[in-house]
């Protein structure tokens, strides 16, 4: 029996917290920071928002440079211990660690020892959140943000400007291509097991999942539906990672991998299709596109599955800080579920009903018209 990947056992262990109990927490969450920030100087919090740049690229420092997985493995040090053994410089990473404990990614005790907390364990490898960490503090994001006067004042992303299209910049360019992918899969294990958990995927006999990536989500749902075949959908390049991924987490032999672009073509016969974090990555014009694609493969009655993160114009916390993401990066946009309804509804979807779910991403259920 092949041995799992640390991601898909990781995915495998995580369990779905109750909807009412993840809610909850973050509601207080949010009440106790604005309760905190309410008591504190204004000049502070100020200082403390413009104060800490470079926090992303010192997280995916410490991670490349396998500090936690260090510290995982030998306990308390200090930097002059972990400095030995990651070939640093023992003074300056005492303080790009004391930095980030700041930030409760490290603890340092009375004796100058640096210990993992949960945060920091979780830039493991293996670990859930570790690509995604990789991606957004690795050196393209930040060249797209180093260019974000341009992007505020013209409305056009930073990436198409400076290196077209993504998509071909990540075939030409595979470091920075598998470095996506997995930052994608490790950004879609975070939610995969609240997203398979909320709807009866197992009344399908096929599902195809379109621009799947490297198959957490279709893994996570396989699992739980063990009668559902599915089908895969991308690009060449991605497919060698859907490949091991869906054979560590035992799926491989109920999915068809088929290369293909979803703006021209994808396998028509699936009872039901899927598209999670697709749509925010384009315009309306190229969502249109994609969508109208699918329903020229799909039959009458067929379910369209839209996993996105809504964000309607007064939504602030995690949603908008995607959709800005996406503004800089993809040109893409979080949307509404109005916005999303009129889309769906311009390409011949008829949305059914919404699901909340615990995690930002919520689904959307629409059916050919």
């Amino acid at each position: 029996m092949a041995t799992r990947t640390p991601l898909a056992t990781a995915v495998g262990r995580r369990r779905l917290p109750p909807l009412w109990v993840v809610r909850g927490v973050m509601a207080m969450r949010a009440a106790l920071r604005r309760w905190a920030d309410a008591l504190v100087p204004t000049d502070v919090l100020l200082m403390e928002h413009a104060g800490v740049f470079g926090k992303p690229i010192l997280l995916r420092l410490v991670t490349e440079m396998q500090i936690p997985d260090i510290l995982a493995e030998r306990g308390p040090m200090t930097a002059a211990e972990i400095a030995r053994l990651a070939d640093v410089q023992p003074d300056m990473l005492h303080r790009a660690l004391r930095f980030l404990c700041t930030f409760d990614v490290f603890k340092l005790d009375g004796q100058g020892r640096f210990s993992n907390t949960r945060l920091s364990s979780e830039l493991t490898k293996g670990a859930v959140m570790r690509n995604a960490v990789l991606l957004l503090g690795g050196e393209l994001n930040f060249q797209l943000w180093d260019n974000l006067e341009d992007t505020v004042r013209t409305g056009a992303d930073a990436f198409s400007r400076r290196r077209g299209s993504p998509w071909e910049w990540f075939t030409a360019h595979p470091d920075d291509g598998e470095r996506f992918v997995h930052g994608m899969a490790s950004l879609t294990a975070m939610e995969a097991a609240f997203i398979a958990g909320s709807y009866p995927y197992g009344q399908f006999r096929v599902v195809c999942d379109v621009g799947g990536g490297s198959g957490v989500l279709l893994a996570s749902i396989l699992a739980r539906c063990p009668d559902t075949r599915a089908i895969l959908v991308d690009r060449a390049s991605v497919l060698s990672h859907s490949r091991s991924y869906l054979a560590d987490a035992g799926v491989l032999g109920r999915v068809e991998l088929v290369e293909g672009d979803f703006f021209e073509k994808v396998p028509p016969g699936a009872d039901a299709y899927m598209l999670k974090d697709v749509l925010h990555d384009w315009d309306d014009e190229r969502c249109a596109r994609i969508l109208g694609v699918i329903r020229a493969a799909a039959a009458p009655g067929t379910r369209l599955l839209v996993h996105e993160t809504l964000t309607e114009p007064d939504t602030t916390g995690w949603p908008a800080i995607v959709d800005f993401q996406m503004a800089v990066a993809t040109g893409g946009r979080n949307r509404s579920l109005g916005e999303l309804r009129a889309l769906l509804a311009l390409s011949g979807f008829q949305l059914r009903r919404t699901i909340r779910l615990p995690s930002p991403t919520s689904t959307l259920e629409a059916l050919v018209a």
